[in-house]
């Protein structure tokens, strides 16, 4: 017979046993679901990966299984932010998702191709007259009648010999075309801002918060107004459009990252800092020492007065891309200014007339040069200019904007 105490340690000990049996099936379990999971989710992540780094394929739902059991359903969708491409891709299965948004863009490196030039100029009147300590560098395409010593503000040209470290080339008659899918693109934009699903509040109503931060995985808040919109003391970033029927005007106070801008007309004041995206119709002006970090754009998009002008103050620094979508016809109405001191990172595009003043490290695409004076207005003139895309690292990155310009895409920036 046994003893009470030995049925309850019998008992103890089963207990015990059962539990660590259990444990151990548990832990089986969950390890199992846990590798799953991983499985999944690495499988998720090479998915959505795999399409950014693809994007130049249209939009489309593509049905991609890991086995028989675990069926990956991803999806593609590109829109315009500012001047770049917003990919977005997802990849789910089942309960598990992964979503990922990038600004993508191509590179600008040095080659013979003239979507890659550092200058392109079609002036058919005068050839490029050279001032000052001009320095240029590159593949330039000239007008017929090429590149000249000038004398403008009782200056001669002092410069390099040659005139250009790099290869000269004649241009073609007519500057090459802003492509029919960028113009579009941003028109749409412009007019049509939120989608559905979006947050839309009113500034007439609702003033813009002290700090707000969106991420792009989220639908989009968008702020508008009729009235003129002037933003300070605030910090806004990520996935947000303000847009205003009239003007929106930005403060040095105001600290914008990723944002996107809409309005006829918008100023950016003295020494403001940020990375912001804009598109305007009627014009863009920056004040002085305004600083517009990597990538940022500024486009006026094509309107029907065919009117427009970019002004950049002095000392600024601006990374990113300056355009200007319109008429070549209606040239005198489209002006990108450029003040002294100014240092311009990325491509410049204007089918009217530039005046450049300071540093271009990147492309320009123009109709004609102006330079004013005080005392006259010279054509295809260049004072003081330095032009060298040979400057930027070969990994810059951006936005495809010419007609024939089919490289594949590269991730500019991950979207938070």
């Amino acid at each position: 017979m046994l003893r009470g105490g030995s049925i309850l340690y019998a008992l103890l000990i089963a207990v015990i046993v059962t539990v660590l049996s259990l444990s151990v099936l548990y832990i089986a379990y969950y390890n199992r679901l846990y590798s799953e999971n991983f499985y999944i989710n690495q499988e998720l992540h090479r998915r959505v990966y795999s399409l950014l780094f693809n994007a130049n394929n249209e939009i489309y739902n593509l049905p991609e299984k890991i086995n028989e059991k675990y069926p990956i359903i991803s999806n593609l969708k590109r829109n315009h932010w500012g001047a770049f491409e917003l990919i977005t891709a997802t990849a789910a299965c089942g309960s598990n998702n992964v979503t990922k948004t990038a600004l993508c863009g191509m590179p600008m490196p040095a080659t013979n191709k003239i979507t890659h030039a550092a200058f392109v100029c079609n002036n058919k009147r005068y050839p490029i007259y050279l001032v000052g300590n001009t320095k240029l560098s590159g593949m330039f395409f000239f007008p017929e009648k090429g590149v000249d010593r000038g004398i403008a503000e009782a200056k001669n040209y002092t410069g390099q010999i040659p005139y250009i470290k790099g290869k000269l080339n004649k241009s073609d008659r007519d500057l090459p075309l802003l492509s029919t899918h960028f113009t579009e693109k941003t028109k749409t934009q412009y007019i049509q801002f939120y989608q559905p699903g979006d947050s839309v509040v009113s500034l007439d109503i609702y003033p813009y918060p002290d700090s707000l931060s969106n991420s792009f995985s989220h639908h989009t808040i968008c702020y508008r107004s009729t009235q003129p919109v002037y933003i300070e003391n605030t910090i806004l970033k990520g996935n947000i459009i303000i847009q205003s029927e009239k003007s929106i005007t930005l403060a040095q106070s105001s600290k914008l990252t990723d944002i996107l801008l809409i309005a006829p007309q918008i100023k950016f004041e003295d020494e403001f800092t940020g990375n912001v995206h804009v598109l305007a119709k009627d014009s863009i002006c920056t004040g002085k020492k305004v600083h517009l970090n990597y990538p940022s754009s500024l486009v006026i998009i094509e309107n029907l007065k065919n009117e427009a002008t970019i002004s950049i103050g002095k000392e600024n620094k601006i990374s990113g891309m300056i355009i200007i979508s319109g008429k070549t016809e209606l040239k005198q109405k489209q002006i990108i200014s450029i003040e002294d001191e100014t240092e311009i990172s990325g491509r410049i595009y204007c089918p009217g007339f530039v005046q450049l003043k300071g540093k271009l490290f990147g492309s320009i695409y123009c109709t004609s040069f102006t330079l004013k004076t005080s005392f006259s207005t010279y054509e295809n003139y260049l004072l003081d200019v330095e032009i060298n895309p040979l400057v930027l690292s070969p990994h810059y990155l951006t936005a495809p904007l010419l007609e024939n310009e089919r490289e594949m895409y590269k991730i500019v920036k991950w979207m938070p």
